[in-house]
């Protein structure tokens, strides 16, 4: 069996997408960590961290992706992880939820991604809020564990 030799260039001498390829590189990224934790016991969403990205071109776009802590302590409630596009009074445009049928401490993973589109070239604020489903008590984030949002900006 031969091998085949792209351009020319043995396998390991390729490093990176040829240059003629424009869409769908990844041209920043912005990450925020927190290590706090935030509770409510209202069904208002509350604002936990935040991160913002300047797109170089109106038709590039935006990859946002969070893992974090929670739960949703009490009987059929939840608790609703979101992504806003500026504030949390901005735009939804990613959510995650989980369900804790009982009345115990148990913290679950979420994580939400979304490939947004700003069509802009000014700084995007992009906002981790959460909420429980009742006025029951809920908790975003664990003290000593990361939560991460990361942006990237790719190319239109």
């Amino acid at each position: 069996m031969s091998i085949i030799k792209p351009n020319n260039n043995t396998i390991s001498a390729i490093t990176a997408l040829p240059a003629a390829i424009s869409t769908g590189k990844v041209l920043q990224v912005v990450s925020a960590t927190s290590t706090s934790a935030s509770n409510t016991s209202s069904t208002s969403v509350v604002s936990f961290m935040n991160a913002s990205i300047t797109p170089s071109s109106s038709s590039n776009k935006i990859f946002c992706v969070f893992n974090g802590l929670g739960y949703a302590n009490g009987t059929n409630n939840d608790l609703t992880a979101l992504i806003y596009r500026g504030t949390t009074s901005g735009t939804e445009i990613c959510s995650t939820k989980v369900y804790d049928g009982g009345s115990n401490y148990h913290m679950y993973n979420l994580d939400c991604s979304v490939l947004d589109t700003p069509s802009t070239t000014s700084s995007q604020q992009y906002t981790i809020g959460f909420r429980p489903s009742q006025n029951l008590y809920c908790e975003f984030g664990n003290s000593g564990h990361n939560t991460t949002l990361t942006l990237m900006e790719i190319a239109g």
